[in-house]
Parts: structure tokens; sequence; C-alpha cells
């Protein structure tokens, strides 16, 4: 199945997920990140993750945490038709962005995109190779291809949308990591 087909159909299955259903497995794939990568957490101060919109994994609990831990907190922000990673404080005033999405209304823009440790993405799908489709516009894949080897790339979804395989491409970036509500999948060995 081309890409095309696969976002359609998963988007649609993600969508289908009854929102007590999305709430209880965001907390679960949430728990799952703080369990294992808490070692990690503990050295690295720099986390780059998306605030959740429509029928994505929840992350505000997760936001609300990490601001907590004093960690510094970058969203992905649409600029020029760039990601640019913004700063995040605890009494930020928000504003709807480019598809309406939630951002922080004083953009304070991380210059060095290689000062992050960690980056948590969306997806439509993934498949355990460490491939993603996106929504298509291939924001997140050009961002991801400036960033140095070293940032952990993890990829937030629910298991529905796992698949079997994914057509990729050479300029498509792939995910270190895969949390679900069943499962951590480590994609590293498979690259």
């Amino acid at each position: 199945m081309n890409k095309i087909k696969l976002r359609k159909l998963l988007k649609l299955k993600r969508d289908k997920i009854k929102k007590a259903h999305r709430k209880k497995f965001s907390k679960i794939i949430i728990k799952k990140f703080l369990k294992y990568f808490e070692q990690i957490l503990k050295n690295k101060k720099n986390i780059m993750l998306y605030i959740s919109f429509k029928s994505e994994v929840e992350t505000k609990s997760l936001i609300k945490f990490l601001l907590k831990k004093k960690l510094k907190v970058y969203v992905p922000v649409i600029i020029d038709e760039k990601v640019h990673p913004v700063r995040l404080k605890v009494n930020d005033k928000f504003k709807k962005g480019k598809f309406n999405i939630l951002e922080p209304a004083k953009k304070i823009k991380l210059t060095n995109f290689n000062l992050l440790d960690i980056i948590i993405i969306p997806g439509i799908c993934f498949d355990k190779k460490g491939n993603r489709i996106g929504f298509g516009k291939g924001y997140f894949d050009r961002f991801l291809s400036k960033l140095d080897k070293k940032i952990i790339k993890i990829g937030f979804a629910f298991s529905k949308q796992i698949v079997k395989k994914i057509p990729a491409k050479k300029h498509d970036i792939k995910m270190d990591y895969i949390i679900t509500e069943r499962e951590i999948i480590n994609c590293k060995g498979s690259k």
C-alpha cells in the first residue's frame, strides 16, 4: 500500500479510537516513556515534544511534568514552512498556529538544534523499523535531517497505528524508538 492510502486509512483508524481509550492509552504511553528513559532524563535537559492535537497521543500531562522537573521543553512550531523548536515555559499563553495547532504566543526559538537531547514526534503510522508517516508535508523529515544522529527520536503512537511495512525513501528519517500502550519498540537495530 502506498503512503497516501496508508495515511488515509490509519488516520481514520486513529480517529475511531474512543476518547476514553485514547486518554487511558496516552497515560500508559507516558508512563512507559518516563520509566524507560528515567536515567536518560536525569542527565538530559532539552526535550522537544509536540502539543497533542485531535486524536494524537495526548502529551499535555507529560509537558506539565517535564516543566515541573525543570527540564527545558521545546515544541515544534512551523515558521516560514520550517519546524522550529520553541521554548515552552510554565505560564506561557497559547495561540492557534499553522493547522490550528496550539503554540506559545511568545516565540523563544532554539537556534542550535543540536542542543536537543530527545525529540518526541507524532505520526499517523509507524512500522517496527522506525519508519513514519506524518501529515505529508515533510516538515519533520526536513527538520530531523539537520540534526546530530545522537539525538534520541521517539515516536508516540497507539498500537493500532503500527503497520507491517511503510514504503520508505532515502530522505525519510527513522525513529530510534516507538512507544505504544502495548510496547516499546527499539528500532535502532533495524536501520
